[in-house]
């Protein structure tokens, strides 16, 4: 099987250094904040040119942020309608209302005209599919912004990383990502000092360090392992060759499916992708899935969620044209670094003739004007 993510390959890849870091690690007492976690935070630093604190997740680091800014129960938060789950549940699990907005034609979360309000508290910012949001048109707005990039590792945005704007920015290194690990692991970075020395104490479950120990803040325990962080640190080593890796595949898929009719998730000319995800639209997303995992390759039906829709997160009664478009039509190909010249021509192959069985959605000209 043509896997989406192969942790196999992850490992072979990263075993020489890795098996390095551990033997360090293992032969230490320190299992957290040591010269590993340490070092992560520095390499995450030099992409988003702020403070960095790491977490044990991406869902750890946006639900630190809600608490940094003292986010509390019935309070209003933007956030985008269609993602993975993650982006908005911290808000809920915060007993805040996410106030949902509708993604563009890329895919990123539609800023253009958000619904900010006297009762809006703060503004989760979401980018997609290795895509950047277009940053200037909230440039004015007078709530905290809080930067999901998730996806969003070493994009750009016009010529500044898409991961520097934001009071606050999120990262996360799960084992679908660009910068993968085995299992979760994330981070946060701000410029502002004291937001910074908040988020370092709420992922100490709240409370400090100092001579005279005080719990000061509501914490989680977002504390990352050292082990956990060596992983990371032998990713972000190898992040720019694999980068330079995905660009060509993606540029070669993108040239192929171009010629033979296959509809390719468009990018807006002030985003330079990261790549971490090759989406396509297709009239039926879940049988060409079925489709291609009968053929030998793994895709991901990236996303299935209209947030609006379910009663655990917020329902209301407004329409998400987007979201309904990539819900039904969005699916994700293998674009990884690991796949052999072989299995490239044969996800291109598999494409092109699955897709010109089922066909493209009718009204997928929309999403190119």
């Amino acid at each position: 099987m043509i896997k989406i993510a192969p942790l196999s390959r992850l490992y072979n890849d990263i075993m020489p250094t890795l098996s390095a870091y551990y033997k360090d690690v293992y032969s230490n007492d320190n299992h957290v904040d040591g010269t590993y976690t340490t070092q992560c935070a520095e390499i995450i630093s030099q992409h988003t040119k702020q403070h960095t604190v790491v977490t044990t997740s991406g869902t750890t680091a946006i639900t630190s942020m809600l608490l940094a800014i003292g986010i509390q129960p019935n309070d209003e938060v933007l956030c985008v309608n269609y993602s993975n789950p993650a982006s908005v549940m911290p808000i809920k699990l915060l007993g805040a209302v996410p106030v949902f907005v509708d993604i563009n034609n890329y895919g990123c979360m539609d800023l253009s005209n958000l619904p900010v309000t006297k009762n809006t508290k703060a503004c989760i910012v979401t980018g997609l599919y290795g895509d950047s949001v277009d940053w200037d048109q909230i440039k004015d707005i007078e709530v905290p912004v809080l930067n999901d990039s998730a996806q969003c590792l070493t994009t750009k945005y016009r010529n500044n990383m898409a991961t520097q704007y934001g009071d606050m920015t999120t990262l996360s290194f799960a084992f679908n990502k660009n910068a993968p690990v085995f299992g979760t692991y994330g981070s946060v970075s701000t410029d502002d000092a004291t937001l910074y020395g908040k988020l370092k104490i709420i992922n100490s479950n709240g409370y400090n360090n100092a001579e005279e120990v005080q719990i000061s803040q509501i914490g989680i325990n977002g504390k990352p392992s050292e082990d956990k962080s060596a992983q990371c640190l032998a990713s972000m080593q190898r992040l720019a060759s694999w980068q330079n890796t995905r660009t060509e595949i993606n540029l070669y898929y993108k040239d192929v499916f171009d010629n033979k009719g296959v509809m390719v998730k468009p990018s807006p000319g002030y985003s330079t992708s990261n790549h971490h995800k090759f989406c396509i639209f297709t009239k039926n997303k879940k049988l060409f899935a079925k489709m291609m995992h009968d053929k030998g390759i793994e895709c991901n039906l990236h996303y299935t969620y209209n947030f609006s829709k379910y009663p655990a997160l917020n329902v209301d009664n407004r329409t998400y044209p987007n979201t309904d478009f990539y819900v039904d039509h969005a699916v994700c190909i293998p674009c990884h670094q690991w796949l052999s010249h072989d299995e490239i021509n044969k996800v291109v192959d598999t494409v092109c003739k699955i897709n010109a069985t089922i066909g493209v959605p009718s009204d997928v000209d929309s999403l190119y004007s």
